[in-house]
């Protein structure tokens, strides 16, 4: 056979092919890499509300006063509290209230998923609102 009678091979079209294929596969890794990003950034939310919960709850237990104001909450009634008993309790609730908040922030804005405020014990933040004792803080 003549060179004139084989068919030349279309290397044009390879080349295009492969290309086409490289950028599915580069598409395929950046979305992988973005979802990774997203678990990460999650991770670290419900890490560091985490962190913030766990270093509050640590300093209401280190402090005797306010232990013993939690006592008394059951048995004494807060129009008996004293300036100071109501001030450490508003302390304290303002720092929960402001670690509920950012994640609820946080769950509105995408960046964490719902279910982590219920793990990490905030779930109960609309039932708590509306305690008497905190009614003050919120305008109705």
């Amino acid at each position: 056979m003549s060179q004139e009678g084989k068919q030349k091979f279309d290397y044009k079209g390879l080349v295009e092919v492969i290309s086409f294929l490289a950028l599915i596969i580069s598409l395929l890794l950046v979305a992988f890499e973005v979802r990774q990003n997203t678990l990460a950034s999650r991770a670290a939310a419900i890490q560091q509300i985490g962190i913030a919960t766990a270093e509050m709850w640590g300093e209401f237990g280190r402090d005797p006063q306010m232990i013993r104001l939690m006592e008394k909450r059951s048995d004494i009634p807060t129009e008996e509290w004293t300036a100071d008993d109501w001030s450490r309790f508003l302390a304290q609730m303002l720092a929960w209230a402001r670690l509920a908040e950012t994640g609820l922030l946080q769950v509105e804005e995408g960046l964490l998923p719902a279910s982590s405020l219920e793990t990490l014990g905030y779930d109960s933040t609309k039932q708590w609102i509306l305690v008497t004792e905190v009614r003050c803080i919120w305008q109705h």
